[in-house]
């Protein structure tokens, strides 16, 4: 069991079920989704939106080149 705080939900529009690519950027880093900060959330879904938009696939390499 894990606990997620209002503030995912909230201030980093986190919702379940994730995305792939949400779950591919949390095992590259080796990080659980506990540890990622509100921000940090906002972060990545702001990159995976604007590269679907943009019709791209996001990637973890795209992303670091990004961030």
């Amino acid at each position: 069991m894990i606990t997620l705080y209002v503030d995912f939900f909230v201030e980093g529009n986190f919702r379940l079920p994730s995305t792939h690519f949400m779950a591919v950027i949390l095992h590259h880093y080796a990080f659980h989704i506990s540890q990622l900060s509100p921000m940090g959330m906002v972060r990545v879904h702001h990159f995976e939106f604007v590269c679907r938009y943009q019709g791209l696939e996001p990637t973890v390499e795209k992303f670091k080149v990004l961030y």
